[in-house]
């Protein structure tokens, strides 16, 4: 196993895939969003949104589509590749599953996608470098209940994919996920046909992604039996993934980080998954330097700030950074373009393995144990 990795990083290095892809995807949302803002209505309109994005993130309801594309402008690039970062980090340590069955993906408050793109760079770089067959099958869902993020989600993803930028594909859901809410995921829904007859389908997963998704305390006690059925319902070696903010200690408790994920790690672990059929147990897997980081001085840094030179340089001539109300918010804009412009961008991992066995094979070994006594 580690020959492959070893392999397959000096392939990554010699073909320096993931800034690639990065590069190529970057060139498609600056063209999406160039083409978004092109009048005066549409410029205007995306930058009096910058300052609830900025300083309302976690709080808007994000069905306005201009705020989305405010919130791509600002966000998409960076958090795409730090899930590279991280995704590619846990493929390192054996723990992102891709075996030849293939994958069954659900990522939730998937917002414009960015966690979706990083995973199809991660799949499709191991079908690329063979250790995974061409026919290799990895199918992302999710949950997202805005509007807003849905239409630029659908439109973003039929534009990158209908350009082909060099041959180059993303496996990103064109149309809309299974989910509007994360409470309302059904692992068992029930449906009727034509004639009446009734049957269910198994929702199942390999991995579970949330990013940036549980930034509250009260709504991580909420959701506490929600959160336990993605771990009950992914399948054995599945993987539940929640990426988010670095665990800062802060005066407001509700957003403490520290507090929510060693709440989000109870709440999984302290659960009873077995069944009469199987004995099955969630636990978090231990990551070191489970920081995952990137600044402007990389390649990587550099790009995006070329992307922002482009869009704040179409919202100018448009004379629409003017709309922006807040002096502090339009500074901030207008400082991401300077060259000397440092910022760290960073999200922090956390990883919980389900593992699962028939009830038989306890028996079984048990048995046998008694008999070697």
């Amino acid at each position: 196993m580690k020959t492959f990795i070893r392999k397959y990083h000096s392939w990554l290095y010699d073909s320096d895939y993931f800034y690639n892809r990065f590069n190529l995807l970057a060139n498609a949302l600056e063209e999406f969003i160039l083409n978004e803002i092109d009048n005066e209505i549409s410029a205007k309109q995306v930058s009096a949104q910058f300052e609830s994005v900025l300083k309302r993130c976690d709080d808007i309801d994000y069905e306005d589509y201009y705020t989305t594309i405010a919130y791509a402008i600002l966000h998409f690039l960076p958090r795409y590749h730090l899930f590279q970062l991280a995704f590619s980090k846990l493929l390192d340590k054996h723990i992102l599953p891709y075996k030849k069955f293939g994958a069954n993906i659900l990522d939730i408050g998937t917002g414009p996608g960015p966690a979706l793109y990083a995973l199809s760079d991660i799949y499709e770089s191991l079908i690329q470098f063979g250790v995974v067959k061409k026919d290799f099958q990895y199918i992302p869902d999710y949950v997202e209940q805005s509007t807003g993020f849905r239409q630029f989600l659908h439109h973003f993803t039929e534009f990158v994919n209908y350009k082909n930028f060099q041959n180059e594909n993303w496996v990103v859901p064109y149309h809309h996920g299974s989910f509007d809410k994360f409470e309302d995921i059904e692992f068992n829904r029930s449906i009727t046909d034509f004639w009446g007859r009734g049957r269910r389908i198994k929702h199942r997963y390999n991995i579970i992604t949330s990013a940036n998704f549980f930034t509250r305390l009260c709504q991580v006690e909420k959701q506490k039996h929600k959160i336990q059925d993605c771990s009950r319902y992914l399948r054995n070696k599945g993987i539940f993934v929640v990426l988010g903010a670095q665990s800062i200690n802060r005066d407001i408790q509700d957003k403490n980080y520290p507090t929510i994920y060693r709440r989000l790690k109870e709440i999984i672990e302290n659960c009873n998954y077995s069944t009469n059929k199987i004995t099955a147990k969630a636990k978090q897997c231990k990551i070191k330097r489970d920081i995952i980081s990137f600044d402007y001085s990389c390649k990587f840094g550099d790009r995006i700030k070329g992307f922002h030179k482009k869009i704040i340089s179409k919202l100018e001539q448009y004379n629409a950074i003017n709309a922006v109300v807040s002096n502090e918010i339009k500074k901030k804009l207008l400082a991401l373009v300077e060259d000397n412009y440092k910022y760290t961008y960073k999200t922090e991992v956390h990883v919980f393995i389900k593992s699962s066995y028939p009830n038989f094979l306890a028996k079984r070994n048990n048995k046998y144990s008694r008999s070697m006594k």
